[in-house]
């Protein structure tokens, strides 16, 4: 009797510890729950690249070439999949449109030069994102008494990922929306100074993204988010400027009017309009133009860059039972 007691006291205290251990594991893996997130998000995107910007371009710091007024809008659908407690893998699906202009910036360059664009931008990418702020569901249970502040249900993370896009740039050519990339602005098709063909430039490029966030959570299964991320390009056409000015005399024969009027739509700018000191000499010019043959009309040194900000909404989907306790 007395061993048997035993015995069953053995396996009632084993039971018991495998409960314990198996609810407190239970408990802190509640995150596999809830691994499935729908997003939707909406936003602002900007581009630095060869047009518009601000009065001092500076290569080297993509950001001091922001001008606010490029800003468009995008739209974009995501799915993520939490691997980790604190890791999350997400594919995002972006429609978005950019543009530029030279009449948005006083630098005396870009003015002369007098290009624009806009350009539909649809992207497919996918992000690693790490939460160093973890994504906190809130309580299982409300018992009258307890708050929770709304910091509480904040989390934060960053992210970074890869994928491609196509792109259209588009130019407004006597009131209608042309695209540029059959237009051949730059000449390809033609032979360049070397006797060699100039290539056409690809409409697809990959693309690197880099971004931090911030969501708040609303209940278990629904949130916001405030994301803020940059994509970086592998070309430099996105506006459709990168190179050289071509011929455009034979350009306008080659092709016709169009592609000549918009590979070439210098304003010409007489002296008095002129205050800088970088003309040699500092001679007199009665009327200053920078778009002849060979001339610099863009800069294949640095590739296209757009960023955006956006606001999102994410609805994680609940996998099996409940596991909040009942009473």
């Amino acid at each position: 009797m007395t061993k048997n007691f035993a015995f069953l006291s053995k396996v009632l205290l084993t039971f018991s510890l495998i409960i314990l251990i198996g609810g407190n594991d239970l408990f802190s893996q509640k995150w596999k729950y809830y691994r499935h997130e729908f997003s939707t998000e909406v936003g602002g995107t900007n581009f630095l690249g060869e047009l518009g910007g601000s009065d001092q371009y500076n290569p080297k710091f993509y950001h001091s070439d922001f001008d606010f007024r490029a800003t468009r809008p995008s739209f974009g659908l995501g799915y993520g999949y939490k691997i980790h407690e604190k890791m999350n893998l997400r594919v995002n699906l972006l429609l978005a449109r950019v543009a530029g202009s030279d009449e948005y910036t006083d630098n005396i360059y870009r003015e002369v030069r007098n290009l624009s664009f806009r350009s539909s931008i649809y992207e497919a990418s996918v992000q690693y994102e790490y939460y160093w702020l973890k994504e906190k569901t809130g309580a299982s249970y409300k018992l009258k008494g307890i708050k929770s502040s709304l910091l509480s249900n904040i989390s934060g993370y960053f992210f970074a990922g890869g994928g491609g896009i196509y792109f259209n740039p588009q130019a407004d050519y006597n009131g209608k929306w042309v695209d540029l990339p059959p237009l051949n602005t730059e000449g390809q098709g033609l032979l360049d100074n070397n006797g060699n063909i100039i290539p056409d430039y690809e409409q697809f490029t990959a693309i690197i993204l880099a971004g931090a966030g911030f969501k708040l959570f609303l209940n278990k299964q629904m949130s916001i988010s405030v994301e803020y991320a940059g994509r970086y390009t592998f070309t430099d056409y996105i506006d459709d400027v990168s190179t050289n000015y071509y011929d455009n005399t034979a350009l306008r024969a080659a092709y016709g009017d169009a592609p000549a009027d918009l590979a070439d739509r210098n304003i010409l700018i007489s002296q008095p309009d002129y205050d800088g000191s970088s003309i040699e000499g500092n001679t007199l010019v009665p009327n200053l133009s920078w778009t002849g043959k060979d001339q610099q009309r863009g800069s294949p040194l640095s590739k296209d860059y757009y960023m955006y900000g956006t606001v999102g909404f994410h609805y994680k989907f609940l996998k099996g039972r409940s596991i909040k306790p009942r009473f």
